[in-house]
């Protein structure tokens, strides 16, 4: 079930520096909804901010309507709010199908003597964990390397992995913090791809923060901004891409082809 996101307001100030200053947008359940700018506009601190891993400074952030301000990252997980990161992170050891189960188990209410004496709810748990698990893998296309050590897979896939960890947590929205980074051409095409299938099959709320325009302008509904820790411009990728302030600022007059 899609989820919308409003950031109302918002600040982020570490001493005399405001990281984010008034940010608004609202994302509406489906969308899939682009924050771009330069390095150091306040987009990490943004994805932070909204995932609970920093407290704003001052605005409000909710999630379907409620106020998630102030509530631990677990918690906001237990919402249906999760995040990937811009760093893969992965346990290289294990296989790409036990990754995804730890994932998967996040959201499995089992106790620690349920787990240790092994009883049939913990039990019940992992199947419900590992019918997930793949769901999420065949969503990525790399259920067929399930049984492979997580850190033999090629880098693109390893990205792929990180995605389907969050994906089997069940989210309502997911924030994707960079997903193309380090991928090559043909990786990134492919990832479009992949999250374009997600948001088909899942109907989810996607906010994606990514440098590479040609993947912004062409999965994007709507686009926000950011330029030292302000919003400049929120709109469409067409109303983005020929806005004067972004083109100046960020974008210059090719970047995103």
């Amino acid at each position: 079930m899609s989820a919308s996101l409003e950031v109302q307001n918002v600040g982020k100030y570490f001493g005399g520096l405001k990281a984010l200053n008034g940010v608004n947008f609202t994302i509406q359940p489906g969308q899939i909804f682009g924050l771009i700018g330069p390095n150091g506009a306040g987009k990490t601190t943004a994805f932070n901010v909204i995932s609970g891993v920093l407290p704003p400074s001052k605005g409000d952030i909710r999630l379907n309507g409620e106020s998630i301000v102030g509530k631990k990252p677990s918690r906001i997980v237990d919402k249906g709010l999760v995040r990937t990161f811009q760093q893969t992170m992965v346990f290289p050891g294990r296989t790409v199908l036990e990754n995804v189960i730890a994932g998967a188990m996040v959201k499995e209410e089992i106790s620690l003597a349920a787990s240790i004496f092994d009883t049939k709810a913990a039990q019940d748990a992992r199947n419900r964990a590992e019918e997930h698990a793949w769901e999420a893998l065949n969503l990525l296309g790399i259920g067929h390397q399930a049984h492979i050590r997580a850190g033999d897979l090629p880098y693109g896939h390893q990205r792929r992995l990180g995605v389907a960890v969050a994906l089997s947590t069940r989210p309502s929205i997911l924030l994707m913090d960079e997903p193309a980074a380090g991928l090559n051409p043909e990786e990134k095409a492919d990832m479009a791809r992949a999250i374009t299938s997600i948001r088909e099959a899942r109907n989810l709320t996607i906010l994606l923060v990514e440098h590479h325009m040609k993947m912004v302008m062409g999965l994007c509904d709507r686009i926000a901004v950011l330029n030292y820790g302000e919003m400049i411009a929120e709109g469409s990728p067409a109303e983005i891409r020929s806005n004067p302030k972004v083109i100046e600022a960020y974008l210059g007059k090719d970047d995103y082809e």
